[in-house]
């Protein structure tokens, strides 16, 4: 079970609606106990616009329930080509609006697991109830 954040549409919104990606990158992303209010709040204001300007669209990003360490991030691409350029400006060197978030982000994030997947799977799976 998932709690939505203000900036995104709960489960049954994301499903009632078109997703426009490609492909979703599923993130399951762990903090320290008790942080992930502060990383989900940094996300909305300062993690989204970052991520556009990589070329992806955030879908959504949720509290994982009766967890303080865990949230879903759900981020669209375009295609294969959009998850390439992604990636290389995540891991690029250059100094870059992605490059800023990703080293805040290492503020609050201890791993993340992650899974690409076509939105029709994701929107039809169990876990998103």
């Amino acid at each position: 079970m998932v709690q939505s954040t203000i900036y995104t549409a709960d489960v049954a919104g994301l499903r009632a609606k078109e997703v426009a990606a490609g492909l979703v990158v599923h993130q399951l992303v762990k903090t320290k106990g008790g942080a992930i209010g502060d990383y989900l709040d940094a996300l909305g204001e300062e993690g989204i616009p970052a991520l556009r300007m990589a070329g992806a669209n955030l879908v959504g990003a949720y509290r994982v329930c009766l967890r303080d360490d865990e949230a879903l991030v759900l981020l669209g691409l375009s295609d294969a080509t959009g998850i390439g350029s992604f990636l290389a400006a995540w891991h690029g060197e250059e100094d870059s609006p992605l490059k800023r978030w990703r080293e805040r982000e290492d503020t609050w994030v201890h791993g993340k697991e992650t899974l690409l997947l076509r939105p029709r799977h994701f929107l039809t799976s169990p876990w998103h109830d």
